[in-house]
């Protein structure tokens, strides 16, 4: 007697039919799951179609299940880290009005809602120069070295133009 429990078969339904001397031939139907990279497939018989489709979306529902609790266990440990930080600022008088507005947000709510606020600051881009050229811009004339580049250049056939 074998006793044992279906566990849901991941995958997907796919029909196909053939053609055979200008006939139709099929339905043909052929459960598809990927592992990795590898696409498998398992021919299934009508008769038993049904039951593999329930199987598989057995699968699916607990699959989706499983993503809805660990996106409410990371949104929860997410916002409780949050709002450690939060405490932190307020004893350094750091808190942003955004922070305020989450807090206020985090009390109507709930603790496992989402879109916290970057806890970075943005900061301003600062204008790439070579750190070279600005000490040499801020502590030397230009024209010196531009005199001294002048025969330099006229030898190699370079007319440089002031």
């Amino acid at each position: 007697m074998n006793c044992q429990t279906q566990e849901p078969k991941r995958g997907w339904i796919s029909t196909t039919y053939r053609n055979y001397k200008g006939k139709k031939l099929g339905p043909y139907y052929v459960r598809r799951w990927k592992v990795g990279k590898k696409l498998h497939r398992e021919y299934i018989n009508a008769k038993d179609l049904k039951r593999v489709q329930a199987e598989c979306d057995a699968y699916r529902a607990e699959r989706r299940e499983g993503q809805r609790i660990r996106r409410w266990v990371v949104n929860c440990c997410g916002n409780l880290n949050y709002v450690f930080r939060m405490c932190k600022w307020q004893e350094l008088g750091k808190l942003r009005p955004q922070d305020h507005a989450y807090a206020r947000r985090l009390k109507t709510e709930g603790f496992d809602i989402d879109g916290r606020p970057s806890i970075r600051s943005i900061k301003p881009q600062r204008n790439f120069v070579a750190p070279l050229i600005a000490k040499f811009a801020e502590n030397r004339s230009v024209d010196p070295v531009w005199e001294a580049l002048k025969p330099y250049l006229a030898e190699r056939g370079i007319h440089a133009q002031s």
